[in-house]
């Protein structure tokens, strides 16, 4: 009777095979095989986001946090903290509404 022994190939008992390597030219064999697939299914992908894209209205939002400080911050006294400044009261809100203006804007 015949021995039910699966038959080698000679290639892969010459060649050590690590688990490492990775057949490049295999990789690019099966890619370009599927090629045209590929390229249906990227195109269709394309079409598809540019006529969501095109109808949408364009959108700019932005916030900012803006800082107004008066002048430089300096060392005080007890006094100057308890006198009354007139021109303090008055420099924010001028200040508020030069940002709003329409020249900034």
């Amino acid at each position: 009777m015949r021995e039910l022994t699966p038959r080698r190939d000679a290639r892969f008992e010459e060649e050590k095979w690590d688990d490492d390597f990775i057949d490049l030219g295999h990789l690019w064999r099966v890619v370009w095989g599927y090629k045209w697939n590929i390229l249906a299914l990227a195109s269709i992908v394309s079409i598809i986001a540019i006529l969501v894209a095109l109808p949408m209205r364009p959108v700019f939002q932005s916030t900012a946090t803006i800082l107004i400080e008066q002048q430089t911050a300096r060392v005080v006294s007890i006094e100057e903290v308890y006198s009354a400044g007139g021109g303090s009261w008055e420099y924010l809100p001028t200040q508020v509404e030069i940002l709003r203006s329409r020249a900034l804007v």
